[in-house]
């Protein structure tokens, strides 16, 4: 048992790391927001919001005797009121079960079977999935801002997971040879491999990178201002996988795609789908299984191909097959004419600041100018007489007599 002194939350959470730290959080979150009657704004709780849920629990805590088997029923009827799946209301009672023991609010063995009782079945709760085609891609490419649109057509071209996508670093990707490096400091197998991408994603990337230090400093804002999740370092993109995915469903709001499956409440179209697009087309084209497999990392294929294939063998492969996973006709072609008329934002930007910058140089000439015309005509009031105006070329030129 832990002393009830301190932050009630942090303190317990410092046992844990990455995604279970996140998962016991967020579990704890809940739970409070239904004892306590409390929602936030954002998705993301500020560092106010999180000092308050401090609060919250040192409150629960110091009040004395605690009905842990009352409460957690609560906090699941809470939850399947709010149509949370099964499998997700079955994690967060867990997880708030561990938080109580570790300061001493422990269920006996006859409360744990009538918890048991009440809770949902745990069968696996499937999300549905829409199908996906060339042109559902192509619409949302269109609706996709440049970075998202990158993230996109890469993990459509490539097969890469979400989770190693944010994890890239800028020497991971080679990008005359179109090839991405995945290590196994990264993979999710913990084991190395490469896969390549098309030229339309790699156009996309590049598009990117001209934006992608202003879209840094975004993200370095956010994360002081909000607390959103940014490594800070050299990652190609900025954020998590949770960041990505909020981006996806929004862009696929904006495309009138996005429905939510009614028995788990999740989206019927998400980024992995882009995942397995990319296997079941280059199956379809009639790439080798093995390749495939390998190029999307799944364990069980890598040695098997890595052994048949050189990385030039592999490369030959996917260029053979991967006509497939280009889009064409969203927008793009339209939208990098332009841009090779008049330049990128960024160039504009620049242009604009350029001009910007003259004419203020202009605009402290003319208030100069005025400055000592005001002070002549104070020190000397027959100045004015002095004065020619004349015009030259339809412009009006002021000039003074010199005084002898």
């Amino acid at each position: 048992m832990d002393s009830v002194k301190g932050k009630k939350i942090d303190n317990f959470i410092q046992n844990y790391t990455g995604t279970t730290r996140t998962g016991y959080r967020s579990s704890i979150y809940q739970f409070l927001n239904y004892k306590f009657k409390f929602s936030r704004e954002r998705r993301n709780p500020t560092p106010e919001e999180r000092t308050h849920y401090e609060e919250m629990a040192e409150i629960y805590l110091s009040s004395g005797e605690i009905n842990v088997l009352k409460d957690l029923r609560g906090f699941k009827d809470w939850m399947f009121s709010d149509k949370r799946p099964p499998h997700s209301i079955s994690q967060n009672i867990a997880n708030v079960r561990v938080w109580l023991e570790h300061y001493g609010f422990e269920m006996s063995a006859k409360e744990v079977r009538e918890l048991k009782k009440y809770l949902p079945r745990q069968r696996t709760a499937v999300t549905r999935e829409d199908e996906v085609t060339g042109e559902t891609i192509r619409t949302l490419l269109s609706h996709a801002n440049p970075t998202l649109r990158a993230i996109i057509l890469l993990m459509y071209s490539s097969g890469i997971r979400i989770g190693e996508l944010v994890k890239l670093h800028l020497d991971d990707i080679d990008m005359e040879k179109n090839t991405i490096y995945i290590s196994d400091l990264i993979s999710k197998n913990r084991e190395s491999r490469i896969t390549f991408f098309t030229d339309e994603a790699k156009d996309a990337l590049q598009i990117y990178l001209k934006e992608r230090d202003r879209v840094m400093a975004r993200a370095a804002k956010c994360t002081k201002q909000f607390g959103h999740i940014y490594r800070g370092g050299d990652e190609i993109f900025a954020g998590a996988t949770s960041t990505i995915r909020q981006a996806f469903s929004k862009t696929l709001k904006r495309a009138a795609f996005y429905r939510a499956d009614p028995r788990t409440g999740r989206g019927t179209i998400h980024p992995h789908i882009l995942r397995k697009y990319f296997i079941s087309t280059m199956k379809l084209q009639g790439c080798p299984d093995d390749v495939v497999e390998a190029l999307a990392g799944h364990s069980g294929y890598l040695s098997t191909a890595y052994r048949r294939y050189p990385d030039s063998a592999l490369r030959e492969q996917y260029n053979k097959y991967s006509a497939a996973l280009t889009i064409r006709d969203y927008g793009y072609e339209r939208r990098k004419q332009l841009e090779d008329q008049v330049g990128t934002i960024s160039d504009r930007h620049a242009i604009l600041e350029q001009e910007n910058t003259v004419l203020r140089e202009k605009v402290i000439q003319l208030e100069l100018l005025q400055h000592q015309i005001m002070t002549a005509l104070q020190s000397d009031p027959q100045f004015k007489d002095k004065m020619i105006i004349g015009k030259e070329n339809k412009r009006v030129i002021i000039s003074t007599k010199t005084i002898v």
